[in-house]
């Protein structure tokens, strides 16, 4: 079931003030006229399974459902393939795609079951044209680390007949300037017409450098290869024409999670996500900077939840302004789609000023959310809270609204973690 987020009114607002015809106006990036490939600004498509884990192993066929689900919620489209295409416009069997893995820990890389779904998706477009030879799955890796492409399970077996390559090869012709240096461009990007990103939930233990997605994943992308610092080097490179044009699909691989002594270890326990210990969970977005800032968001919560110092993204929400303009940082301003289920066969009964209202439980909800309106029609703002009368663990709430109002209406929504679903059935009375 596909559920969403509506974005608030204020939310609303702010979007439409940003764009025209339907399309983002993001305005210049580094003097260069607008073009990206971001274009769902902050839309997001966050998605979580339990069963997409056992222990270490996972299970290729959820991670697939859950490419296909997301894909399908990300784009309003009818089905994956298509959703696909959509985000590849002009997509023929003679186009390159270009795919940046992140394989510094071989314990917690981009997992290859999600690219494997990535790709399985794109080999059936163009009618099933498209061909693997077309595809390059590449990472940099520094000389100090022994990870390798193979041990993260990118082999010719799972991807066969593509190009996997462990060297960003980078093309002396394409510089970019990243505020104090030029830096020369992989040649994977700069040969190929789209480009797939495709970091990894993780923290970064480096002083300055406590991040490490899908901005960051972009230091495997150039020569000579270095830890840039946020500003202005990797949010210039992540200006720069061919990453922000080329960018058609950022896919942050969150089965697993790192959220402290990033970016090389194991994966560890995660608290957030007590059922399964792991966050089981992919964020499918075209905006990196809303991408960004919930991939932080995560781990700053889970950090807190441990008494681990959180840090501020102070980068991120750079990188919404000029002169990057990437995307969008609010919170409000975002469109988020989960599959969280809402509440179903909520019922209410009155009995005098008092209303009862029950539902069914959620699974995987963590707690519900209830709003209320005279307005049959209101839509449930959750970051302002406006017509928010409660929260509550239980399938149950007891409200006693004001005995002057002739009418009420109410919208339940699951929550869990930071997002809800999508409403529950609206409900409501008349008072005669």
């Amino acid at each position: 079931m596909r559920t969403m987020r509506t974005i608030s009114r204020r939310g609303f607002l702010k979007t439409t003030a940003l764009s025209a015809g339907g399309t983002m106006i993001l305005g210049t990036a580094l003097g260069q006229p607008y073009r990206s490939g971001n274009i769902f600004p902050g839309r997001i498509a966050l998605w979580e399974n339990h069963n997409a884990t056992d222990g270490s192993s996972i299970n290729d066929a959820v991670v697939a459902e859950m490419v296909q689900q997301s894909l399908v919620s990300l784009t309003d489209e009818s089905n994956p393939v298509h959703a696909m295409e959509s985000l590849f416009p002009g997509i023929n069997p003679s186009k390159k795609v270009a795919i940046k893995v992140n394989i510094i820990s071989p314990y917690v890389p981009t997992r290859w079951e999600m690219v494997k779904a990535l790709t399985d998706l794109l080999l059936q477009t163009c009618g099933g044209a498209f061909s693997p030879s077309n595809i390059t799955i590449y990472d940099k890796i520094p000389s100090n680390i022994s990870s390798t492409m193979a041990q993260c399970g990118f082999t010719a077996e799972h991807f066969p007949g593509m190009v996997i390559l462990d060297e960003s090869d980078p093309d002396p012709g394409t510089q970019v300037w990243v505020g104090d240096r030029y830096l020369s461009l992989s040649s994977h990007i700069v040969n190929a017409d789209y480009l797939i990103n495709c970091p990894v939930l993780k923290n970064h233990s480096q002083s300055g450098k406590y991040w490490t997605l899908a901005f960051k994943n972009h230091i495997g992308s150039v020569g000579p290869m270095s830890c840039l610092s946020y500003e202005p080097q990797i949010l210039s490179l992540a200006g720069s024409e061919h990453i922000r044009n080329k960018t058609r699909l950022v896919a942050l691989s969150g089965l697993f999670g790192i959220y402290v002594n990033g970016p090389e270890g194991p994966a560890q326990t995660w608290n957030l996500f007590p059922e399964t210990q792991t966050p089981n969970l992919m964020i499918l977005s075209t905006d990196p900077v809303s991408l960004e800032h919930w991939g932080i968001d995560l781990i700053n919560r889970e950090r807190a939840l441990h008494g681990i110092t959180v840090y501020n993204d102070s980068y991120c929400q750079n990188a919404a302004l000029p002169p990057y303009e990437l995307g969008l940082y609010d919170f409000s301003c975002q469109d988020i789609r989960t599959n969280l289920s809402p509440p179903e066969n909520v019922t209410i009964h009155t009995s005098g000023s008092t209303v009862d209202i029950t539902w069914d439980a959620v699974p995987t909800a963590q707690g519900y959310r209830v709003y209320r309106s005279a307005d049959p029609y209101f839509a449930p703002d959750p970051w302002n809270l406006i017509n928010c009368i409660g929260e509550t663990a239980d399938c149950f709430f007891q409200d006693n609204p004001d005995p002057l109002l002739d009418r009420c209406f109410y919208v339940i929504r699951s929550t869990r973690i930071s997002w809800e679903s999508m409403d529950s059935r609206r409900i409501g009375y008349y008072r005669f």
